[in-house]
């Protein structure tokens, strides 16, 4: 069970389905899938999710009461309150009784996946037989990318590839790092990037100012892993790559209004955002007026 199949199998699994589902393949051939799960009444048992070598974190996003069983035994289940997180080591068979409304995200997490963050950071993961459960744990750093994912998960098709990968390889290596035993035999690299691949990161990234090329395309053009990459393109600009794709686009912008007379949606096509409405959120929490106005101030110019 890979990749978007998980979230359409969840919901089926649950009885319900409103939600929708983003992937990334950053790590090798391991498909993570982060999935918005709402229903609006309780569905009662649900069907039994089979075991495979994977993890499920579930963060909760209004309070939720149920039951779970394991390998078919009850498991005590405390009431989970909004912005919680419980973990499940999905190689239990597992099943749950659901008996209130609920409203969650759920990240799927193969073990693969993780097994390739321990191999770049050299490193291993604990290989017990079951991780332990974790029920009702406040943990920012889910509920920050999680709360940072939702926009994406309500506009799946304006979602940033590039952005999506970027959250999801955090996640994963904090689930590695936090939950799943990962130990670290030697230092973290602290390299930058060479002189050509920070070139090559940034001729890709100018040529989709979109961000629908993948981040392990582009990790892959300069010889690593999108691990090592992220991590080295963020030491050698000073930010991730989707944060430093958003600067080009936003440069890209002013320059189209300074130097054109483009109406306002060709602006926002031209520059890699998603649509007009996209376009003017954005540059007006970026620069503090709304496109139009700061055109206005500034005035159509001549290239220099």
């Amino acid at each position: 069970m890979t990749d978007a199949a998980f979230g359409d199998r969840m919901r089926q699994h649950l009885g319900v389905t409103k939600g929708s589902t983003l992937v990334s393949r950053t790590l090798r051939g391991a498909q993570t899938a982060i999935t918005e799960i709402i229903s609006e009444a309780p569905t009662g048992l649900s069907e039994v999710v089979a075991p495979e070598e994977a993890y499920m974190v579930a963060f909760q996003l209004r309070d939720y009461l149920g039951e779970l069983w394991l390998n078919g035994s009850p498991h005590a289940l405390p009431p989970l309150s909004a912005n919680s997180v419980s973990l499940y080591d999905l190689r239990n068979q597992t099943q749950a009784y659901l008996g209130s409304d609920f409203h969650c995200l759920q990240f799927y997490i193969p073990r693969a996946g993780l097994q390739a963050i321990a191999e770049d950071h050299g490193g291993r993961l604990d290989d017990t037989p079951a991780a332990k459960l974790y029920d009702d744990v406040f943990d920012p750093v889910f509920h920050h990318l999680g709360q940072s994912l939702l926009p994406s998960l309500r506009n799946p098709d304006a979602a940033s590839q590039i952005f999506t990968d970027y959250v999801a390889l955090a996640l994963n290596t904090h689930f590695a790092t936090t939950y799943a035993g990962l130990r670290l035999d030697i230092p973290r690299a602290s390299g930058l990037l060479a002189r050509w691949q920070e070139a090559r990161a940034k001729e890709l990234l100018m040529a989709d100012l979109k961000g629908e090329t993948p981040l392990q395309v582009i990790a892959e053009a300069c010889g690593l892993s999108a691990s090592h990459f992220a991590r080295a393109f963020r030491r050698t600009t000073g930010l991730p790559p989707h944060r430093w794709l958003m600067e080009r686009r936003l440069e890209a912008a002013k320059r189209l209004l300074l130097t054109t007379s483009l109406p306002l949606a060709d602006v926002a096509e031209a520059s890699g955002y998603n649509d007009l409405s996209h376009f003017q959120r954005s540059f007006k929490s970026a620069v503090g007026v709304a496109p139009a106005a700061w055109r206005a101030e500034f005035g159509q110019r001549p290239l220099r």
